[in-house]
């Protein structure tokens, strides 16, 4: 090569550093998704009497090596709201009680305004309470219960990826009045 070409390599070299720092490309990402490290849960009624929502002490917890929250609700059936839905083509009265489920969600990197929190998943784990329609939990943690026939574990974890610590258990029960 000559002296000539390899000079004007490198001073176009030098031109393009020069050029980038003096425009400052920058980089943004766009759609981050941060992964939770913990749920930590809260649960409201309208009747603050019709339940009660502790975090289970240690002698407790059953999915401790497993890093989960474990949370306890006594609920109190005989507070329930007489309601009518329809089923079948026909008005019945039936009870309710409705509680918001409340995540707060720590993220594993820490929290960012421009990212996108991973969503949650909310699931009843026994399918009886799903078939018979004793109790519905929605994708925004809105649980509905309609009979006080058998107790229910509640499973809040991230939708993509569950973290050692990532997800929180609920134990429903019913205080016999």
């Amino acid at each position: 090569m000559k002296k000539s070409t390899i000079i004007t390599i490198f001073i176009i070299y030098l031109a393009s550093i020069v050029a980038v720092g003096f425009f400052g490309f920058k980089v943004k990402t766009i759609g981050e998704v941060m992964y939770i490290k913990t749920i930590n849960l809260d649960v409201k009624c309208e009747d603050e009497s019709a339940f009660v929502f502790r975090e289970k002490k240690d002698k407790e917890k059953k999915y401790s090596k497993f890093g989960y929250n474990e949370y306890i609700m006594f609920v109190h059936f005989s507070k329930a709201q007489d309601i009518k839905v329809e089923e079948n083509g026909e008005d019945v009265d039936k009870k309710q009680l409705v509680f918001s489920i409340i995540p707060s969600v720590t993220y594993l990197t820490g929290e960012s305004p421009d990212a996108e929190g991973d969503s949650l998943v909310y699931t009843i784990m026994q399918e009886k309470v799903k078939t018979n329609k004793y109790a519905e939990v929605d994708k925004k943690g809105t649980l509905s219960v309609w009979s006080n026939k058998q107790s229910f574990t509640i499973k809040v974890a991230p939708k993509t990826t569950e973290l050692y610590g990532s997800v929180a258990i609920i134990d429903v029960y019913f205080v016999k009045e």
